[in-house]
């Protein structure tokens, strides 16, 4: 699916709802933001991802436009906490109506 300019303040509005929710730690949204495909694929990485998994190891965020990729939009998201950094390429794709990370990736 293309992405035409007028769709890219929705795309970046969804990636910013993901970040705050993970700084928030709001499962509800997280879980709904990702299709099924990424929501295995998180699983997965689950080491990769996260710290300790103590409230408090998120402590900071940054989203970075990344380009597209066969017409997905991708984001890159740097979470910051517990003295490391993990930087995910995220890829998403308009599903019923919304946008949802259709895949990632840990690139750093």
């Amino acid at each position: 699916m293309a992405t035409n300019p007028e769709q890219a303040p929705d795309v970046a509005a969804a990636v910013k709802g993901l970040a705050v929710a993970l700084e928030n730690r709001d499962l509800a949204t997280l879980m709904a933001a990702l299709t099924p495909e990424a929501m295995a694929k998180v699983m997965t990485l689950q080491g990769q991802l996260g710290g300790s998994g103590q409230a408090g190891d998120l402590e900071s965020f940054e989203l970075t436009p990344a380009g597209t990729r066969e017409g997905d939009p991708l984001y890159r998201l740097a979470l910051r906490g517990a003295g490391r950094e993990v930087v995910l390429e995220t890829r998403w794709r308009l599903v019923e109506g919304r946008w949802r990370v259709a895949d990632l990736n840990v690139v750093e």
